[in-house]
């Protein structure tokens, strides 16, 4: 594909954009990819490098977002510079038109260099390890990658090993599988614990004692259960549990000065007093969770919709809207 060339960026962005898209093969990319590599480069800029101002960021649900880099990409669609693709799932995906030449911006040279270096090799058909890498290695709080990486894995493999049982009456260890939960044990104790390094989540880290309990009570059930439509309701309010429990703390985790850079500091009360809201709303959906008639009331009243892919999306809607998480 040919590209012309704007000759005169608008901004250092038209040019890191621009290279980011440009070395991806079919010279597309997320927009949350875009973010997470400069991000990325953010970090390893010399702190007095200029072009640091220009990309601010503060944690979010998906990881570090920046809205003057988001507000700059929809200007460049507007410019034609890209133009996004949508995908069948909706997400949509960015992709350059035109080529950006190089221009003499203070700090530059070091940003295009180190950007080239991270670019190097990069794979864009695994931005999912990429992902898991900034988390690894930026995250503000160590219980993001505890829940979000190790909690929420582990929880994949067993469900995986239980399900392949009950359906295919597969011979599975049991020592193995009460080793797999002494590990989510050890996860998730881990995680509750290291909610306290921060007074904003004190309220956050009692209800999330309840769910935790709440969470060994459905992982033992299914541990023993031998019917795949039980073990499959339970499944599914389990991964509700988890989605909403992550959101609300993503709500939560770009209030402390280590979920955002200075240049939000302005957004902290609006912020807070959206996190203070969600874990009013989360409070009630956790005591549901806690207590003893969940394997009783909610498996019989989520029966009927839990049927299919649909019906599915509509709770989980339902849900999310209700917990306040459609902004």
């Amino acid at each position: 594909m040919q590209y012309s060339t704007i000759k005169h960026p608008d901004s250092v962005l038209d040019i890191l954009i621009s290279q980011i898209l440009h070395t991806s093969s079919d010279h597309k990319s997320s927009k949350s990819t875009i973010y997470k590599i400069l991000y990325d480069l953010k970090q390893n800029l010399d702190p007095k490098n200029p072009i640091t101002n220009d990309i601010p960021f503060y944690w979010y649900f998906h990881g570090p977002i920046s809205d003057p880099i988001n507000d700059h990409i929809t200007k460049m669609e507007h410019r034609g510079i890209i133009e996004r693709e949508l995908l069948q799932n909706g997400w949509p995906l960015i992709q350059l038109k035109h080529e950006i030449s190089m221009n003499n911006y203070p700090g530059l040279d070091e940003a295009y260099s180190k950007l080239s270096n991270i670019l190097k090799g990069f794979d864009f058909s695994k931005t999912a390890e990429y992902r898991e890498k900034i988390y690894r290695k930026y995250a503000p709080f160590s219980f993001m990658n505890t829940f979000k990486h190790d909690y929420l894995k582990r929880l994949e493999s067993l469900n995986y090993k239980i399900e392949q049982r009950i359906k295919f009456g597969e011979s599975v260890n049991e020592c193995e599988l009460q080793k797999e939960f002494g590990i989510l044990e050890k996860y998730l104790f881990n995680s509750e614990n290291e909610l306290s390094v921060n007074p904003i989540f004190e309220d956050f880290q009692e209800f999330y004692s309840s769910f935790v309990t709440g969470t060994f009570r459905i992982i033992e059930m299914n541990l023993d259960e031998s019917d795949l439509i039980k073990f499959s309701l339970r499944k599914q309010i389990l991964e509700f549990q988890n989605e909403t429990t992550w959101n609300t703390f993503a709500l939560g985790v770009r209030i402390p000065d280590e979920g955002h850079d200075s240049f939000y500091n302005d957004n902290v009360p609006v912020w807070t007093e959206k996190f203070d809201d969600s874990l009013i709303r989360y409070e009630t959906v956790v005591d549901d969770y806690y207590s003893d008639s969940v394997d009783h009331i909610n498996l019989n009243r989520l029966k009927s919709r839990i049927i299919n892919d649909q019906n599915k999306s509509i709770f989980a809607s339902t849900l999310s809207g209700y917990l306040g998480y459609g902004e």
